[in-house]
């Protein structure tokens, strides 16, 4: 069996590496590519919600700063803490570097150039699985007229240096019009600092309001920034995840499948997880949308639910809902990967009120 796999972002690197581990032929194609002067997305992808989900960063610990609590603040208003109890921030570049290493040394191709519709048709002669984790318009749907996700937000995001001193060990979040702001420390002097809006957002706005609430904050003011459509759960159905290219097979991972994030907005470790399924559910059909359905839907659910609440009543709102909460706000009621998860943070929420 030969495995290709587009993009090597996290989900790429964990589906290289479950099919290096299942011993498959595996090439990993990366435009990047991960030395010292790769531009990969640093200001991406730098924070973890529980460190334990990802078995691949084991070893990296140079590289991996702990986050103990999530503030939301909004002035005038009930403030509350999210328990971060396995949180954390990387280095992503570092971290994806020395991954990267670790599978070329297990025998994994990584051939450092791009790869676009044309020459995934002439790959999939020679491949049995592909799995696309080119991002949130994965190369792969534009051979089978699969359309944009249909939910989804213009990020900005910078990495910087600066006086991080005040906000270390912690993730801050800031309401921003409809949106958030957040503020992400690797390090005492270095942190990333990001928000979003609509899809068909005016970049230019969205960057004078991010260093002017910088300002206002006391934060350090970024100056470059990176910009990505960031699909929004429910932006794609299970099915559309799965399909193929003459007889290859094709799975989604990451960005492209629009289960990436959670309500808190972050999903490094989802990532990972689903690079490592789309490789495991191989050899039943259909296997990997049912996975994904049934991993996700509770938390698509509770996304849009979010959504649509914050839509009509705003940060005021959900901030003193959630502020109110009885007890100590976990990460897993702001955001469970199950139905099950939700009903364990809200016992833990009322436990720890006890």
């Amino acid at each position: 069996m030969k495995t290709l796999v587009v993009g090597g972002g996290p989900a790429g690197l964990s589906a290289a590496e479950k099919a290096s581990d299942i011993e498959r032929d595996v090439v990993l194609y990366d435009k990047d590519g991960y030395g010292d002067a790769s531009d990969r997305w640093n200001a991406w992808g730098g924070f973890v919600g529980d460190i334990g989900k990802v078995r691949q960063l084991n070893g990296d610990e140079e590289y991996i700063s702990e986050i103990d609590e999530l503030i939301w603040n909004k002035k005038n208003v009930n403030k509350f803490k999210v328990e971060m109890d396995n949180a954390a921030t990387i280095d992503r570049r570092k971290t994806e570097r020395l991954w990267a290493q670790r599978l070329e040394n297990k025998g994994v191709e990584i051939r450092n150039k791009e790869v676009d519709a044309g020459k995934v048709i002439s790959l999939s002669e020679g491949f049995d699985l592909m799995i696309d984790c080119s991002g949130a318009m994965p190369i792969s749907c534009k051979l089978n007229n699969i359309e944009a996700p249909s939910r989804a937000a213009t990020g900005m995001s910078a990495n910087i240096e600066g006086d991080f001193s005040d906000f270390y060990g912690q993730m801050k979040v800031f309401p921003f019009g409809r949106d958030y702001l957040y503020v992400i420390p690797q390090s005492e002097s270095r942190g990333t600092v990001g928000a979003g809006g609509p899809r068909t957002a005016d970049l230019g706005e969205i960057e004078q309001r991010i260093k002017k609430r910088c300002r206002e904050e006391d934060i350090p003011v970024p100056e470059d920034f990176q910009t990505r459509l960031m699909p929004v759960a429910g932006g794609r159905s299970y099915p559309k995840c799965e399909y193929t290219i003459n007889d290859m097979t094709v799975r989604l991972a990451g960005d492209a499948t629009s289960n990436l994030n959670g309500l808190v907005g972050f999903g490094f470790d989802r990532a990972c997880e689903q690079g490592e399924m789309a490789v495991k559910t191989d050899k039943v059909s259909d296997s990997y949308p049912k996975w994904l359905k049934k991993k996700y839907r509770s938390s698509r659910l509770q996304k849009i639910m979010f959504d649509r609440v914050h839509d009509e009543l705003g940060h005021k709102f959900i901030v003193k809902l959630l502020g109110n909460l009885p007890g100590t706000t976990t990460h897993r009621l702001i955001d469970p990967d199950s139905t099950l998860e939700l009903l364990h943070g809200l016992r833990e929420s009322v436990y720890h009120r006890s």
